[in-house]
Parts: C-alpha cells; sequence; structure tokens
C-alpha cells in the first residue's frame, strides 16, 4: 500500500444558481467544501436542469501522489450503482417490446423453472425474495451473467415474493435475461445499443487492477482511497477490491451519468409509456431507488464501498440531477441524502 497526503485543493469549473435560491446552492456547496476540509471528501458534484449544467466542482485528486486533478471526465466505480446500464437496457428492451416486465423469468431463463411465481418484474424491484449467494468461483471469472445462472439456480431454494430486500442475485438475474434476449454478453449490448445512441466516452466495464495499468497523468481515472485505523490515508489496492458481476464494475464519469440520466427521462428513446412502467408503478420503481420527501419525489441510487461512494439522482418534477462521486471519504453518503436535498431546498 502506497502512503499519500490528502492535501486541500478545491477545482471549480464552474458554479452558477438554478432555479433554486441563491442561499441554498451556498450551503451545499460549503456543506461539500466542509467535507473536503476536513478530510472527509474527495469528489466531483454535478447539478443539471433541464439538461443545463448549473453547478459543476470537483473536490481533491483523481491520484493523490501525482496530483491529478478531478473533473467532471474523471471515471469513478459506481458499485452497485453499475445497474444503472441494466436500467437504461432494460428500459429500451421494454421500448422495443423485446421483454415483458410480468413474464415468468423461466421464459428468459429456463434453469429457473423450479420458481414459476417468479416474475421478471420481481427482479426489477428486488422483491424476488432471492438472497446472495456464494459462488464456487470469484464472480469475475465466469464469461458472462448467463454462466452464473446454473449455480443461482441449485443454491436457492424456495422463495416467497413481495418483500424489497436488495440482492446481487437479483441484478445477475436481470443481466442473464438481457444476454438471453439479445444473445450477446451483457456489456457488449450495452455498448452497441445504448451506448452508440447517447456516446458515453468515458463509461466502460472493467477493474482496479486494469485502472491501475493506465499510466498516462490525464484523471482518467479516479484511484480510490482509505482511512487506516492509524488516520492514514493509503491507496486502495486490487486485491482489497471486490465485485458483484462478471464485468467488473460500471467506472463512469459525472458528465457520462448526466447523459445516461437524460436518456431515462428526457429523450427521444424513452416513451412517455415506458416511462410510466419504469417509474409509476404502485410498489416500487424499476432498479432504482424511489425516495419521497416533504415537497418532492426523486429517483436514482446510491453505491458504496470501500474508496468509492456516490449519489445519483433526479427529480421529475424541476428536472434537477443531482450527482456526487467520491474516491475518498463519505462513508455515510446514504445516509445523507435527506441533509443534501435539504440543504438544495429539494425535500
Amino acid at each position: 500500500m502506497r502512503l499519500v497526503l490528502f492535501l486541500l485543493l478545491i477545482q471549480a469549473s464552474t458554479l452558477t444558481f438554478f432555479g433554486q435560491s441563491k442561499s441554498s446552492i451556498k450551503n451545499f456547496n460549503s456543506f461539500l467544501e466542509e467535507s473536503y476540509r476536513i478530510g472527509d471528501f474527495s469528489g466531483i458534484a454535478l447539478i443539471s436542469q433541464k439538461g443545463k449544467v448549473k453547478y459543476d466542482k470537483a473536490f481533491g485528486y483523481a491520484e493523490f501522489q501525482d496530483e491529478e486533478l478531478l473533473t467532471s471526465d474523471t471515471e469513478f466505480n459506481l458499485n452497485s450503482g453499475s445497474d444503472i446500464a441494466k436500467l437504461l437496457s432494460i428500459a429500451l428492451l421494454l421500448e422495443e417490446k423485446k421483454i415483458d416486465p410480468d413474464n415468468q423469468v423461466a421464459n428468459y431463463l429456463p434453469e429457473l423453472n423450479k420458481f414459476p411465481e417468479l416474475k421478471v418484474y420481481h427482479l426489477l424491484t428486488h422483491t424476488s425474495g432471492l438472497t446472495d449467494i456464494k459462488f464456487n468461483n470469484d464472480v469475475t471469472e465466469y464469461v458472462d451473467y448467463r454462466s452464473l445462472v446454473k449455480e443461482i439456480a441449485e443454491k436457492s431454494d424456495s422463495v416467497v415474493q413481495g418483500k424489497i430486500s436488495y440482492s446481487y442475485t437479483n441484478s445477475i438475474l436481470i443481466g442473464a435475461i438481457i444476454e438471453s434476449i439479445s444473445n450477446e454478453k451483457f456489456p457488449d449490448y450495452f455498448y452497441k445499443s445504448v451506448g452508440q445512441k447517447i456516446d458515453l466516452p468515458r463509461s466502460e466495464f472493467t477493474v482496479l487492477d486494469q485502472i491501475l495499468k493506465y499510466d498516462k497523468n490525464d484523471s482518467k481515472y479516479a484511484h480510490a482511497y482509505v482511512k487506516t485505523k492509524g488516520e492514514e490515508i493509503i491507496e486502495l489496492l486490487p486485491e482489497k477490491e471486490s465485485y458483484h458481476y462478471p464485468e467488473g464494475a460500471l467506472f463512469s464519469s459525472g458528465n457520462d451519468i448526466l447523459k445516461m440520466i437524460d436518456f431515462l427521462f428526457n429523450s427521444e428513446y424513452i416513451s412517455k409509456g415506458t416511462y410510466e412502467r419504469l417509474f409509476n408503478n404502485d410498489q416500487t420503481p424499476f432498479i432504482f431507488d424511489k425516495v419521497i420527501g416533504q415537497t418532492t419525489t426523486c429517483f436514482g441510487f446510491e453505491g458504496n464501498s470501500e474508496g468509492y461512494n456516490s449519489i445519483v439522482y433526479y427529480i421529475p418534477d424541476s428536472e434537477i440531477s443531482l450527482i456526487i462521486l467520491c474516491n475518498y471519504g463519505f462513508s455515510s453518503i446514504n445516509s445523507q441524502l435527506p441533509e443534501i436535498l435539504n440543504l438544495l431546498e429539494l425535500n
């Protein structure tokens, strides 16, 4: 492990005000600056409204030792937030009428015919009753999602649908269904379908080991950092990083994530009918979280692991996108979401 210094640096590329009061933006900015000042945050924050970026600020370094500045084009590990790629893919398949959420999962994955009551809808809303399992090998050693289905079937007992409980097993099976329909590996399908439509130059499925082999000092990748018990900040090495999907994780930039959000909520590719199916059902939206505040509702996700943490949310009523990507600190980012929304007067 390499010891690094946590140096105070704030790089602002844009700081303007939008439909909120100047005081709310100031409070949000002060919150991030103070988190950075006390050594609890290194990352970027983006806010856009109606497709226009209104707040774009970077705090710290993509690579601490060489002092590579973070930017809104720097790629971060989205962790479980990698499922945004699955949501975009499902949205497109729904639009093309190639998938029916009310169909049995076994229609797409015959290995799971032992669960006749299991619907695609249950996987998309994490109400399947399936739990995480221990695979025989590291998940990144499997060639694709389909190659994991047999083990899931063998190691999963009878399940009862209905209760919301996040499980990587659900996400793996969603990936396998996409592969079954498209007859392609999931990353290939995503690149060819969604990626070609909206151009995502700073998004890729990879692992930390490959990122650390990249030797250009251009801030392309955000390295991950953690604090030891002795209060030293060190770089997270590949053997300490874990993955839940065959392709590793989706590493993406703030600017690319804005394009993904626009694809879902404000593009020619997703019709109103598909949007309603994705987000306006009676229970829970497909894949995304739903946060209901006092005055507004937003959709999105939080991803967290050692070294990387993220918040990505969209508020339909005001057409505001909020993105915070971290490569150090904000370990309590999930619990901080209400505070952040309050600072922006969005709750």
